[in-house]
């Protein structure tokens, strides 16, 4: 650490100690003039906040008796380390006092009181408050003087921020105004702000060279404040989804006076259940909570509610002492997108909350990478290994923070979508309540797995606790309603029962009884007795699926039909993101002929309402409750979602059928209503202040996926009717992009392709018309509705605009038709088409071809997961390499390409080789069974790369590779990319430069970007 950091450090630790001392010295004088002080303080905190203080500090002068050894001493340093030693002398005494007497539970005034009264006295106190108070006043000269002194000579902002906030705090402590948890806080940060620049993040590896443009831009300002952003918005970006919070959002709160016995003592709560108390686990030194309960018991709701209330915080805030402590959350959805049940977006999302409230905490979790992206050098996304190799760095790293995570639903947890059996949660979760610093609550059905792992930690089972809040429940809904205020009046004991009934008959399933409630609410708007009431609740079958066949079958006759209908479009509508109320609306009244004579022409908020509290009217008689509406966000984005997910799984059961079978309309297609009906969102589709317009992204999105689930029947004229609708929607509109660059000469540009335009809006921040940073060849990356349908893999609609328009209908701007096709996990059959009719791998875009992208694309998979991501693109890419092969690409086509030594990803780096190699390393990683996932997985994609590697032998291929920083003498088939940033979410990104001279020489460049004039857009 340099001298100024030291300085800075050890000022900051001498005055923590010396706020802390002062805080204890300052209720002490309390106790011994009144008898007892204004708050209820914790003499065991008291103490470990100053032994953590000292044990800082001491760590600090141990920097300084390096510095001493290895050359002349610094008298500022010398004046430091005096003052260091005086606040240490006094912290130890203080703690030598409080260790005198033994801290009773619930007596701590009393305490206090006897530390002060039996073992100081008057004169004492006062001397002891004298030499802090001369300790603060000499830091604040040294701060004032000398420290600034030091920190003018060293150029670094950084440094001069620290000191500002120094200032300002002994400014506080001398005046007496400052609030210790606010100071504590400051002075954390700064420590952290050290711990940050230690690391070195922001200067290149000395092991590795820079190019002579990085030197000089590092040397001139190694702290850029533009260029740490744009990394840490980078990584942050690399760690963001799209349904990153949707799940928390539908998850329902908790009814009000519900649920408070969390924090309850479970001796006294809990008669005849016990349970591990979650207030003694929150502010005592347990690092693991598990909370399990049935099916609809309610554990999702638990969990955000212990998110959201104040007094999770506070009795975290005893645990944390004075510092903030950092929550995080994630709630598993099966019924979700890949991300929301898979390790890998529990990951990301853990990640991305805590960085995002602590940025400066990035290089901490993403050392290397942050590096990286400050030189600019190529970069993959980001895999589960090294997200979790991020979340030990980031505890690691910082011990002094703690850290609060809840997830929810382990049971949710999808492994075909995965790269990991959910025992790896089970680990994952036993390995960060390793960490001292760190808390973990997770929540999980009973199953076997669970019970196993989490046998050993403190926990609770819901459902064996909600009598109460079951109870209460009933009564309050039922209460408030007129009929049944007369029917407590009339027979008190009989309405008594009822809700003793329901008790009983719940089991602690609070979804059943939420059901229940909503039944007999029925009842009372019809005028049911007592006698009638009880009637309907013993009628109810216990087991959720069997009550969800009761409820159907109490839909009146004449909506039947209509029920049908809606549980289907919830069902298909909602199984790869949110369906709007708006968009059920207009499916369940759309026809062919609406959509093509409807105008494109926005509708008003008070109009969107009046059909959402119809279509809410609608699903609570024709669904009774099954789905409903929740509102969040703007009107024309409200969801509907079911009840519970048990739902859904009943959707997929014997009796669901048979209730379509006798009651649904034969021929019935929901994806046909659901694309008619997305279209006429899409026409009626407003946009706010001219802004911000992802809400479109997402209806659009939708429309995209109806089309591709009923392509066999959807015709031409519907898909060009959605063509029509964007682009008149989007016509006036622009999306103003500046390169992905930080090159002087940067370019701004509108685009003019509406399609891209839409696929433009998908980025986080991007808005109409207005200037955002994205990559600059996504301005032309899909010129027309042709390029879409090629992307998500519209087949007949492709063949058919061939066999109408002929092979010249291919030949579009922007990125090629082949390489849509080939993006992602690919589709044989359209690249097999497009290749019959004249489409050639070798057609170049952004300076590389066809079958670069592909191993562009290839090497992005591999790096991701390894096993699992590889081997769902290669069962396609492999179909789709064997054809660009014979269709004449390179077989030794140099690509970049991960090199990882050891098996857990720990070293990651970039070098070039032929794609013999890459495959070579492959098989290689996949043959050694300590590799990161072993089983049929694995032995698949050993089998489709051992074909692979006889077709490219077959075709002249070449085992070769180059170092990352070659310079190239041989004449390249093709210019090669510098890949700069992830493909996880979107098409290609890449920034790239590259540079002819005289004859045939190649050579790379740090990637500038090449901005794309007006000219050359579609």
């Amino acid at each position: 650490m340099d001298a100024a950091g030291l300085a800075i450090t050890v000022a900051g630790s001498v005055l923590k100690l010396v706020a802390f001392s002062a805080d204890f010295i300052a209720d002490a004088k309390q106790v011994y003039r009144k008898g007892g002080t204004d708050r209820n303080l914790d003499l065991a905190m008291v103490t470990r906040d100053i032994q953590s203080a000292i044990k800082s500090l001491g760590s600090q002068l141990d920097d300084f008796g390096n510095r001493r050894e290895t050359g002349d001493p610094d008298p500022l340093e010398e004046d430091l380390r005096a003052l260091s030693v005086r606040a240490t002398d006094i912290g130890n005494d203080l703690i030598s006092r409080l260790k005198k007497v033994q801290t009773k539970r619930n007596s701590k005034r009393k305490t206090l009181k006897a530390v002060v009264v039996g073992k100081w006295n008057a004169e004492d106190i006062d001397n002891t408050e004298k030499r802090l108070n001369e300790i603060r006043d000499e830091m604040r000269f040294r701060i004032l003087i000398d420290i600034r002194r030091m920190v003018g000579g060293s150029q670094s902002d950084e440094h001069r921020r620290m000191l500002s906030t120094l200032e300002s705090i002994t400014n506080g402590l001398a005046e007496h105004r400052e609030d210790s948890k606010v100071m504590m806080e400051k002075l954390n940060r700064i420590n952290d702000s050290i711990m940050g620049l230690e690391l070195n993040v922001y200067a290149p590896s000395a092991s590795r060279a820079p190019s002579p443009g990085l030197a000089a831009e590092h040397s001139s300002n190694v702290l850029d404040e533009q260029a740490r952003k744009q990394a840490e918005d980078a990584i942050l970006y690399s760690l963001w989804y799209p349904s990153i919070g949707d799940r928390e959002e539908g998850i329902t709160e908790a009814y009000p006076k519900t649920l408070n016995w969390i924090y309850e003592d479970p001796d006294i709560y809990d008669e005849s259940r016990k349970r591990d108390s979650f207030a003694d686990f929150l502010r005592g030194e347990t690092t693991v909570y598990w909370i399990t309960g049935k099916a609809g018991s309610g554990k999702s709701t638990l969990m955000k509610f212990i998110n959201e209330q104040p007094q999770t915080q506070e009795l975290l805030q005893q645990w944390a002492g004075a510092r903030e402590p950092v929550n995080a959350s994630f709630y598993f959805f099966y019924n979700g997108k890949d991300e929301q049940k898979s390790e890998f977006g529990m990951l990301s999302s853990l990640l991305h909350s805590i960085l995002s409230k602590r940025r400066d905490l990035i290089p901490v979790a993403f050392e290397e990478r942050v590096r990286t992206v400050l030189q600019s050098r190529r970069h993959a996304g980001i895999t589960v290994p090294e997200a979790k190799r991020a979340l030990k760095k980031l505890f690691q790293g910082s011990a002094q923070i703690r850290f609060f995570l809840t997830v929810d639903g382990l049971d949710e947890f999808d492994p075909k979508v995965s790269s990991s059996h959910v025992t790896s949660l089970i680990t994952l979760t036993k390995l960060l309540g390793g960490f001292d610093n760190v808390k973990v609550v997770v929540s999980s059905r009973p199953l076997i797995e669970f019970e196993e792992g989490f046998a050993a930690y403190p926990h609770l089972k819901v459902h064996d606790i909600t009598k109460g809040d079951i109870e209460h429940y009933v009564q309050d809904r039922l209460e408030k309603h007129r009929h049944m205020k007369i029917l407590l009046r009339r027979d008190p004991i009989q309405s008594k029962n009822l809700i003793d009934t329901i008790v009983s008959l719940s089991s602690g399933v609070f979804l059943w009884v939420r059901v229940v409630a909503d039944s007999l609410l029925e009842g009372l708007r019809n005028g049911d007795s007592l006698s009638d009431l009880q009637k309907r609740v013993e009628g109810l079958p216990p087991d959720l699926h069997d009550l969800y066949s009761v409820i159907l079958q109490r839909v009146e006759p004449a909506y039947r039909s209509q029920t049908c209908k809606l549980l289907q479009w919830a069902y298909c509508g909602t199984r790869n993101r949110p369906l709007s109320a708006l968009e059920l609306w207009f499916a369940e009244r759309a026809d062919r002929d609406m959509v093509f004579q409807t105008e494109t022409k926005p509708i008003s908020d008070e109009d969107m309402r009046d059909r959402i509290d119809e279509m809410e009217s609608r699903l609570k008689s024709r669904c009774l409750g099954l789905v409903e509406i929740r509102p969040s966000g703007r009107i024309i984005d409200y969801p509907i979602g079911f009840l519970h997910k048990t739902v859904s799984d009943f959707l997929k059961g014997n009796a669901w059928k048979q209730f379509i079978n006798t009651q649904g309309e034969t021929g019935f297609e929901p994806y046909v209503s659901l694309l008619y009906g997305t279209i006429l969102v899409i026409k009626a589709f407003r946009f706010v202040n001219d802004t911000k317009a992802v809400s479109l992204w997402h209806i659009v999105t939708n429309a995209l996926i109806w089309a591709l689930r009923i392509e066999n029947s959807a015709s031409s004229d519907l898909l060009h009717e959605l063509d029509s609708t964007v682009t008149t929607l989007l016509a006036d509109r622009n999306v103003i992009a500046w390169s992905h660059t930080e090159d002087d000469d940067d370019k701004c540009v509108a685009t003019t392709s509406p399609w891209s335009k839409l696929f433009a809006l998908a980025e986080p921040g991007v808005h109409i018309n207005k200037t955002s940073r994205i990559d600059l060849r996504k301005v032309d990356m899909f010129p027309s509705f042709l390029a879409v349908a090629t992307f998500i893999g519209l087949k007949n609609y492709l063949a058919e605009q061939i066999k109408i328009h002929g092979s010249s209908v291919l030949a579009t701007k922007g990125f090629p038709l082949l390489g849509h096709a080939i993006w992602r996990n690919g589709h044989p059959d359209i690249v097999q088409m497009l290749l019959e009719n004249g489409c050639n791998p070798k057609e170049i875009y952004a300076g590389v071809s066809v079958w670069g992208w592909f191993w562009r694309n290839a090497c992005d998979n591999w790096t991701r997961d390894k096993v699992s991501f590889a081997l769902l693109f290669f069962r396609d890419g492999s179909k789709i390499m064997r054809m660009m092969v014979a269709a004449g690409a390179e077989p030794n086509i140099i690509i970049p390409w991960v090199i990882c030594t050891g098996y857990n990803q720990e070293d990651m780096q970039w070098n070039y080789c032929t794609p013999l190699m890459a495959l070579g390393r492959m098989h290689s990683y996949c043959s050694d069974t300590r590799g990161y996932r072993s089983g049929n997985d694995r032995y698949e994609l050993l089998n489709i790369i051992e074909s692979l590697v006889e077709l490219f032998k077959e075709r002249g291929g070449i085992e070769k590779e180059w170092p990352h920083d070659h310079v190239w003498d041989e004449h390249k088939p093709e210019p090669f990319l510098i890949i700069s940033s992830s493909t996880r979410r979107s098409g290609p990104r890449a920034i790239y430069t590259l540079q002819e001279s005289d004859g045939p020489r190649y050579s790379l460049e740090r990637g500038s970007g090449t901005p794309i004039s007006q000219d050359k857009l579609p």
